[in-house]
């Protein structure tokens, strides 16, 4: 087994490429690059980021566990993560960042689980989770018109823009202000 800690890019110019990790943990950084659209054939588990920079990803309700996640710039990209859960377990501005700018993006019934002490949640506008549980010391959510069915914070909270939200389950003694 060979084992690689570089950086890894994809870039594949075919309309849909697949990625198949087959239970194996990746330990690089993954960039998509190319303008494919890359279709996860099952759960997919990296020690390190997984930034989608151009073309796509679509988890096909197979499950992610990153770093962090983040879809950055204005290349045109196309993210689907619907039914699928996603794990993040980075800290600050980089724990999950989408800019919106030339975006397609599908999330509904979606469960996001951010596992920094220090995480920021910085999703596209008007998207749809399931669920997003936060475990660490603080969450930062930003964004316009969040539509949230179930939030979970086990640490003190920031909260800027609309943020709608079925059901919320905030710990005693922590501090949550909404700007």
């Amino acid at each position: 087994l060979y084992t690689y800690t570089g950086e890894l890019k994809l870039l594949s110019d075919k309309p849909t490429s697949f990625i198949t990790t087959e239970g194996l943990a990746i330990n690089s950084v993954i960039r998509i690059l190319g303008n494919a659209i890359y279709e996860l054939q099952d759960d997919f588990y990296s020690r390190r980021d997984l930034h989608v920079n151009r073309g796509g990803l679509h988890s096909k309700g197979f499950s992610l566990n990153v770093l962090s996640f983040r879809s950055q710039g204005t290349e045109t990209r196309d993210i689907d993560i619907r039914n699928s859960s996603l794990t993040s377990r980075g800290g600050g501005t980089n724990t999950f960042r989408i800019d919106q700018t030339n975006l397609s993006w599908e999330s509904e019934g979606s469960e996001i689980f951010l596992q920094s002490n220090d995480a920021d949640f910085i999703p596209p506008a008007a998207a749809s989770f399931k669920k997003v549980i936060a475990t660490g010391q603080k969450i930062l959510i930003r964004r316009d018109s969040l539509q949230i069915g179930y939030l979970e914070m086990n640490g003190h909270g920031d909260f800027y823009h609309n943020i709608f939200v079925d059901s919320v389950k905030m710990v005693y003694g922590h501090t949550y202000n909404i700007w």
